[in-house]
């Protein structure tokens, strides 16, 4: 268990994959199921970058993997805060849930 944490700490895909369940509309509860272009972008967040551009389709789990890393950080990071902003109130409140 403890090997397990010290890979997750430092790991946040390994995490996400492992760990993490989301809600699937069809087949309820699964687990989080990374596409590469997730994965490429926790590493980007993993690895301090700050601005990051993507070309990438709407409905394509931007914001799940953003949430999935959000989760990491204030899971490995406990003297950190974290404010989730969007377009509108109800957005980030999904976003929240969703962490």
């Amino acid at each position: 268990m403890v090997q397990d944490f010290a890979i997750c700490s430092g790991d946040p895909v390994y995490f996400l994959k492992t760990h993490v369940k989301v809600i699937h509309l069809d087949r309820g509860e699964v687990p989080f199921e990374m596409y590469s272009y997730q994965e490429e972008l926790a590493l980007a967040l993993q690895n301090g970058k700050k601005r990051i551009i993507m070309a990438a389709a709407r409905q394509a789990g931007k914001t799940q993997a953003i949430a999935g890393m959000v989760l990491h950080y204030i899971c490995f990071n406990p003297n950190k805060t974290v404010a989730v902003l969007a377009q509108k109130a109800d957005q980030a409140k999904e976003i929240l849930r969703r962490i």
